[in-house]
């Protein structure tokens, strides 16, 4: 290791010469940490991946804190970040970067390598390590897209990895970290979220002002940069317009041949597009629940955004809730991204929409079998069933019908406030 690399190395480790850790100050608890903690002493590769400025690299410096503090030696603690060409030649074969760490290490060593998709052949690579079967080396990788964890990572790992979906923060964990229990904290953080999301910067940042210039500068560094340079997008100004067309119409269901003759591009532009933005995690699309393919809408999915505040930033539109016209359709995307993000394997979220007009906004399958979501951004509701989900019960059997509002709710333990929400 020359000086350069030695200089670089000490920089993105400091703990291995007791200069501390690179956890900031105000540090808020994710719900995957219990997971990854329970997996650290399993042989499998722990691949973590959700978007950019999720947290995952601050995630990966608290989990090399935690091991500190449970009496793991700093020097068994090894971290990379991938973009860095200075340890390119760590990264060419498996067997330099062993060398390097097991020239270095004490007892068993944590490897950490963050944007692990950034190397050349990232999959062959983790694979090849894998493979020397070193029972005292754990390797724990980050990524940013779901479509090169796939193609380029996890088709070489099958058996060999166990993965982690980190998004931005929940409303579970803003509650928890903000120690919030009363009924009117608890619906001034919720309306908040609904204007600036969940990403960790952005939620830390104090003034609006710094929230909104947080929120551009994930746009303008993450969509409008990364994504259209790193995915190759061949027109970057139609990705660019189909990003605030799908900002405009979340909630709504995606008509691709509407999309295709507004945008004036073909139908496998935008399929291809719609693909990227849903593998680097900017959107989600849901699918209709059906069985009888005769009398239910059965092609087109909805649209949601997986953080509001960066959906919001796209629209350029951060107005009070009670002065725009698309509270509702905020309200219904806050809670299919707190689905989202706490959802298990067995978990499957759709609607349910028949070509009569009956209408269910989630209909949430789990192994437990199906409860029924009706969003009702309403001042009261009255009962929890609706005529839809009547609907719903004369076709399928289903437990329980929740009705979620903003509104004056029944002493009915199936009718709830947004922000009293729990997963």
């Amino acid at each position: 290791m020359n000086k350069k690399e030695r200089k670089l190395f000490d920089l993105r480790n400091p703990w291995r010469k007791n200069r501390g850790f690179l956890v900031p100050r105000k540090y808020i608890e994710r719900e995957i940490e219990k997971d990854l903690k329970s997996n650290m002493s399993s042989g499998d590769i722990l691949v973590i991946y959700g978007p950019r400025q999720v947290g995952k690299t601050t995630l990966l410096h608290k989990t090399i804190r935690d091991l500190c503090k449970k009496g793991v030696s700093p020097k068994d603690l090894f971290y990379f970040f991938a973009d860095d060409k200075l340890f390119k030649n760590y990264f060419r074969e498996p067997i330099d970067l062993l060398e390097f760490i097991m020239s270095r290490k004490k007892k068993k060593a944590y490897l950490f390598i963050d944007e692990v998709q950034r190397l050349p052949n990232p999959g062959i690579f983790l694979k090849n390590l894998y493979d020397y079967k070193i029972k005292d080396l754990k390797i724990i990788v980050t990524g940013s897209s779901v479509l090169e964890i796939r193609s380029k990572i996890v088709e070489y790992l099958p058996g060999r990895k166990k993965t982690f979906m980190l998004f931005p923060l929940s409303f579970k964990e803003i509650l928890k970290f903000g120690k919030l229990t009363k009924e009117e904290q608890k619906k001034k953080a919720w309306q908040e979220y609904l204007i600036f999301g969940g990403y960790p910067k952005v939620f830390l940042a104090g003034r609006d002002s710094s929230k909104k210039q947080e929120l551009k500068d994930i746009y303008e560094s993450y969509i409008k940069k990364d994504i259209v340079d790193y995915l190759k997008i061949e027109k970057p100004e139609k990705f660019n317009q189909l990003v605030i067309l799908l900002a405009d119409q979340i909630t709504g269901l995606v008509n691709i041949d509407e999309i295709t003759n507004t945008l004036g591009i073909n139908r496998a532009t935008v399929e291809k597009y719609l693909e990227v933005l849903e593998s680097t995690f900017v959107v989600k699309k849901v699918y209709p629940f059906f069985r009888n393919p005769r009398t239910e809408i059965i092609k087109m999915p909805k649209i949601y955004f997986l953080d509001l505040g960066l959906r919001n930033m796209i629209l350029r539109n951060f107005r009070d809730l009670d002065k725009r016209a698309d509270t509702g359709k905020l309200a219904e995307n806050f809670v299919f991204n707190q689905f989202e993000y706490n959802k298990d394997i067995e978990t499957e979220i759709n609607f349910w929409r028949t070509k009569s007009g009956a209408e269910i906004d989630f209909v949430v399958q789990t192994s437990k079998g199906i409860n029924l979501y009706e969003v009702k951004y309403a001042k009261s509701v009255k009962r929890a069933e609706t005529a839809a989900t009547n609907s719903f019960g004369k076709k399928y059997k289903f437990n329980q019908v929740f009705i979620l509002t903003g509104g004056k709710v029944p002493k009915n333990k199936n009718c709830l406030n947004f922000w009293n929400m729990e997963h």
